[in-house]
């Protein structure tokens, strides 16, 4: 026959008693490791990224040509473009170029809101310096 089985000791008893514990512990701890782990991947590997093409668009991006290359579609979806406009404006009995822009703006101008053109002109003459 075989020689009986050597007896194993017996573990300290805090081991034995508050085995759950320690379990949680170690994987409370592994599970904030594992998860900030992830919040560092998805931010350099997705918010990043997104935000340099977005930068990178933001450089690039030039809305005039935009709205040009979309109100020279055959389509006029936009009723912004000045074709459309034109056209609404016509309907109305609105003629486009009826100002004679030889007068000076000042003589066309009523007296109540000159202050207030006379502003804009200034910030305008200040922004093309």
């Amino acid at each position: 026959m075989s020689a009986p089985a050597a007896k194993l000791p017996r573990p300290p008893e805090h081991m034995l008693r508050y085995m759950a514990h320690i379990r949680a512990k170690s994987l409370v701890f592994c599970a904030m490791g594992v998860s900030s782990l992830i919040g560092l991947s998805f931010y350099f590997f997705y918010v990043e990224v997104r935000r340099k093409a977005y930068m990178e668009f933001g450089k690039n991006y030039n809305p005039y040509q935009r709205m040009r290359e979309i109100c020279e579609y055959p389509v006029k979806y936009m009723h912004s473009c000045p074709s459309e406009l034109a056209k609404r404006l016509e309907e109305k009995g609105v003629l486009i170029g009826d100002r004679d822009y030889s007068i000076p703006l000042d003589d066309v101008v009523p007296e109540s809101r000159k202050k207030e053109f006379m502003m804009a002109n200034a910030f305008e003459r200040f922004m093309n310096r």
